[in-house]
């Protein structure tokens, strides 16, 4: 991705009126997690065409909230692994030390 000229749009859901993030390429804005609600995203790659890099790659994964496919540690949301399990809360919630989720209001 070039700097600025080429972006990564990314929208929870299946409406595209406002991306819930937008990567410029910029490195120090990569994120290591984003949490989308809901069962589909979408991912839009807009390129000026003038410089050709090697692109992007996106890694995702599925959650289990609470009470549903083993996920019994987590307040709000979990990712079950080989080594472990890792807890999630929504948008404007934080993780506490007990895996439960509050709300930062």
């Amino acid at each position: 991705i070039e700097q600025y000229y080429d972006f990564v749009y990314i929208y929870n859901g299946q409406n595209k009126s406002s991306p819930n993030y937008v990567f410029t390429g910029d490195t120090d804005t990569i994120p290591t997690s984003y949490l989308f609600l809901g069962n589909s995203f979408i991912v839009v790659f807009e390129s000026d065409y003038s410089v050709t890099y090697s692109g992007f790659h996106i890694k995702y994964s599925t959650l289990s909230t609470r009470g549903k496919n083993g996920c019994t540690e987590c307040g709000y949301a979990c990712l079950i692994e080989e080594n472990g399990v890792s807890c999630y809360c929504p948008k404007g919630y934080n993780l506490e030390s007990d895996s439960n989720c509050t709300d930062i209001n």
